[in-house]
C-alpha cells in the first residue's frame, strides 16, 4: 500500500518505477570434477613449468590460450605417486590406461576446451570425479 502511494507521488518526477529483476540462478562449479592429462617429463619442475605456462610450449597453449591459474592445476609426478593417487579417481566412462606416462596433470573443470588438447607433451586422458 505504501509502495503504491510512493509510486503515485513520484511518477510525475521519475516516470515508471520498475521493480527489481529476479536474480538468475547460476549452476555451481563442479568442484569435484577434474580433467586429467598424462605426459612424460624429465622431472617435476619441468612438468610444473609446462602446466603453469612458465615454459613454451605449455598446457595453456595446448588449450588454445586458456588462462590457467595456479589454483586450477595440480601435478602428480612419479610412478609411486600415480599409483597411490589412482584409487581417488572415478573416471566418467571407461577407466583409461596411463601408458608410459610418469606425470598426471589435473586441471579443474572450469569449462576449458580439453578435447583439443593433444599436444606433443601430454594427452587428454579424461574427465573424472575426485573423492
Amino acid at each position: 500500500m505504501i509502495r503504491n502511494l510512493l509510486k503515485a507521488a513520484f511518477f510525475p518526477l521519475f516516470g515508471r518505477i520498475k521493480s527489481r529483476p529476479k536474480a538468475v540462478k547460476v549452476a555451481p562449479l563442479k568442484s569435484d570434477h577434474v580433467n586429467v592429462f598424462a605426459g612424460t617429463f624429465a622431472n617435476e619442475a619441468e612438468a610444473t613449468d609446462y602446466a603453469l605456462g612458465l615454459s613454451a610450449p605449455s598446457l595453456a597453449s595446448d588449450l588454445n590460450g586458456a588462462g590457467i591459474g595456479p589454483d586450477d592445476v595440480e601435478i602428480i609426478f612419479g610412478d609411486a605417486r600415480i599409483m597411490a593417487a589412482r584409487p581417488m579417481f572415478h573416471f566418467i566412462g571407461a577407466a583409461p590406461m596411463f601408458g608410459d606416462a610418469n606425470t598426471l596433470i589435473l586441471l579443474s573443470d572450469r569449462g576449458y576446451d580439453t578435447g583439443s588438447a593433444q599436444g606433443d607433451r601430454v594427452r587428454f586422458v579424461g574427465l573424472c570425479a575426485v573423492s
